[in-house]
């Protein structure tokens, strides 16, 4: 009798181990899997912000061709000079005000 039960033990034991041995195997092949998986997310953050960063470039420099654009397209609308010299009167008055703050820092 006893040794039927330590036998019985020892089975139940061994396959307690073994379970546990299948379930750590899995949790350590689902880690890897996330690890896996966060590292590919990870890249294609890196690559978006990659692509943001040139696109707002790219937009900062459509701007002012876009401006420059404006700018030339007023010159050469004699009906628009007057307007663009008052405009250009107030970026020269907004510049010396800003040149005026950076004197007084």
């Amino acid at each position: 009798m006893a040794d039927e039960k330590s036998n019985n033990h020892l089975n139940d034991m061994r396959e307690l181990i073994a379970t546990l041995r299948d379930k750590a195997a899995r949790l350590n092949s689902a880690y890897q899997n996330e690890k896996r998986k966060n590292h590919e997310l990870t890249e294609q953050i890196n690559t978006i912000k990659e692509e943001k960063s040139e696109l707002s470039a790219k937009i900062v420099k459509l701007n002012g061709e876009l401006e420059t654009i404006k700018v030339s397209a007023t010159f050469n609308n004699k009906e628009r000079k007057e307007e663009a010299k008052e405009e250009i009167n107030t970026l020269i008055r907004e510049i010396d005000s800003c040149i005026a703050l950076i004197n007084k820092m």
